[in-house]
């Protein structure tokens, strides 16, 4: 459960760094429901590969980042 915390932190962080203060318009550009972007972000739910790898191309993050919160060898971390 710790893992998550941190994980929908780091995901809610590089929301709004990246300009998506709203989080429905976040969900419709990864092609994820408002509701189900709602659970994943809240933690009630775990987020599938799938959703993961949209919500990594649209913020630019690696999903190594995301997950662990790792800057992959010779990356750079995100500003939150």
């Amino acid at each position: 459960m710790v893992g998550r915390t941190f994980f929908v932190r780091r995901l809610r962080a590089i929301r709004v760094a990246t300009g998506f203060y709203e989080s429905s318009f976040f969900a419709e550009m990864a092609g994820i429901s408002a509701e189900r972007y709602r659970q994943i972000e809240c933690g009630e739910v775990e987020i599938g590969l799938d959703e993961l790898a949209s919500l990594a191309a649209i913020t630019g993050c690696s999903i190594d980042w995301l997950v662990t919160g790792r800057v992959p060898q010779g990356g750079v971390a995100p500003q939150s």
